[in-house]
C-alpha cells in the first residue's frame, strides 16, 4: 500500500512539471519582424501535401500583422481550405490553380490546415501542420526609439468600420467615406432611421448634418478626425425610445488606405522643474492611559471551632482536636471525623470502640452464667 501510494504521488509530480514546462513555452516572446513582403521556404508534417502545394509561400507583414499566400494545385478538386478552424476563401484562379491568404498570429508557431476535396465518388478532408522559415526575414529593432508617424494619402476612399455596441449596426451603413487632404481627414457617417435622429457627436464634438434622403430615410454625418486608427468616441441622439442618446465607439478599418512613414517634426519637449518639497505632516496625536485593572475581592473569614465539653475537645474547623481525658484545651486528640451523611462532626471511631467493647463485656457476661 505505501509504495503504491509513493508511485501516485510520484506520478502527479511528473505531471505538474510536464504543466509547467508547456506553461513556460508557451509565455515566450513574440518576434516582431520588419513591414515587407517575402517569399520562404516551408517544412509540412504530412509529406504527400507536397504534390499540393506549388511554390514556395509568400509573407506580407504590415503594422505588426502577418499575412501568408499559398498557391494549390488541382484548383478543380479543392473546394477549399480551413487554418486554425477559420474558412479561407480561394483568390486568383487561373488554370487549375487558386491562391489562399491568410492571417497569422505568430509565424513562428505551427499553422494547423485543413485541405477539403471534393471530387466525383470521393470527398475527404486532409489536415496537416505548416511551419514557415522565418529565417530570412528581418526582426524589427524594438530597442530603437522611432520618431515617424505614418501619413495617409490623399483621396477619397470607402472604409468599412466596426462599432462595439452590435445594436447599432441596424441604424448604421457600416462604411464610412474617408476623404483626406493635405494630410487633414474628414469622415462621413449615413444613419438609417433619419427622422429619429436628432444629432451626432464624435469626442464631444457635434457632426455636420449633411445630405437625408427622405425616400431612403437616411442621413449623413461629417466630422474630422485628427487619427484614423484610434477609437471614436461616439455619441447619438434619437427623439425616440426610453433613452435619448446611445454611446458607442467606430473602429475604421484603414488597411487599404495607402501611407507613408515619416519623421515626426515634434521635437520632445524639456522635463519639467522639480516641484517644490512639500511641508511636514503634523504630529499625531496621543494615545489614551489603559484603565487600572479592579482590585480582588476580600476572601471570607474562616469558621470559629465549637467549645469543647467536659468529655470532648472542640471539634473546630481551624485545627481545634479531641483532648485527652476530657481535657478542654482542644490538644492532642484525633481528629473528628464527619459523618458523611448527617454531615456532623461526631466522634465515630470512638464510639465504635465503645460500642465494641460493652458487647464483650455483656458476652462474657452471658457466657459465664
Amino acid at each position: 500500500m505505501k509504495k503504491l501510494l509513493v508511485g501516485f504521488l510520484i506520478a502527479i509530480f511528473a505531471i505538474g512539471i510536464n504543466f509547467t514546462g508547456t506553461n513556460n513555452a508557451s509565455a515566450k516572446d513574440k518576434k516582431v519582424y520588419e513591414d515587407g513582403e517575402y517569399t520562404v521556404d516551408y517544412t509540412v508534417d504530412v509529406e504527400h501535401m507536397n504534390n499540393f502545394i506549388e511554390n514556395k509561400p509568400e509573407v506580407f507583414v504590415k503594422d505588426g500583422k502577418s499575412f501568408v499566400t499559398m498557391t494549390f494545385n488541382a484548383e478543380s478538386m479543392i473546394k477549399g481550405i480551413t487554418v486554425k478552424e477559420k474558412k479561407v476563401e480561394k483568390s486568383n484562379v487561373r488554370e487549375d490553380l487558386a491562391d489562399y491568404t491568410f492571417e497569422v498570429k505568430d509565424l513562428d508557431e505551427e499553422i494547423a490546415m485543413i485541405v477539403h476535396v471534393d471530387t466525383p465518388g470521393h470527398t475527404q478532408d486532409y489536415s496537416f501542420k505548416l511551419s514557415v522559415d522565418t529565417t530570412d526575414i528581418p526582426l524589427k529593432d524594438l530597442n530603437e526609439e522611432s520618431t515617424k508617424i505614418k501619413v495617409y494619402d490623399d483621396g477619397q476612399y470607402a472604409v468599412p468600420y466596426t462599432v462595439d455596441v452590435s445594436a447599432m449596426e441596424r441604424f448604421m451603413t457600416m462604411e464610412a467615406d474617408v476623404n483626406i487632404e493635405n494630410g487633414k481627414s474628414m469622415v462621413t457617417v449615413t444613419f438609417n432611421s433619419a427622422s429619429y435622429i436628432e444629432a451626432f457627436e464624435v469626442h464631444g464634438n457635434e457632426a455636420t448634418r449633411g445630405t437625408e434622403d427622405k425616400e431612403e430615410n437616411t442621413v449623413e454625418y461629417t466630422f474630422a478626425v485628427e487619427d484614423l486608427d484610434e477609437e471614436l468616441a461616439s455619441e447619438v441622439f434619437i427623439s425616440a425610445g426610453p433613452n435619448p442618446s446611445h454611446e458607442y465607439s467606430i473602429k475604421l478599418d484603414t488597411s487599404d488606405i495607402p501611407y507613408t512613414m515619416v519623421e515626426s517634426d515634434e521635437e520632445q519637449g524639456e522635463p519639467g522643474p522639480q516641484g517644490e518639497q512639500g511641508e511636514p505632516g503634523s504630529a499625531g496625536k496621543d494615545g489614551k492611559d489603559g484603565e487600572d485593572g479592579k482590585d480582588g475581592k476580600d476572601g471570607k473569614d474562616g469558621q470559629s471551632g465549637t467549645a469543647g465539653s467536659d468529655n470532648n475537645g472542640g471539634s473546630g474547623t481551624t485545627g481545634g482536636s479531641q483532648g485527652i481525658n476530657g481535657s478542654t484545651t482542644g490538644s492532642g486528640g484525633a481528629t473528628p471525623e464527619p459523618n458523611p451523611k448527617t454531615s456532623d462532626n461526631a466522634p465515630i471511631l470512638l464510639l465504635t470502640i465503645v460500642l465494641l467493647g460493652s458487647g464483650i463485656v455483656a458476652f462474657r457476661k452471658v457466657a459465664i452464667k
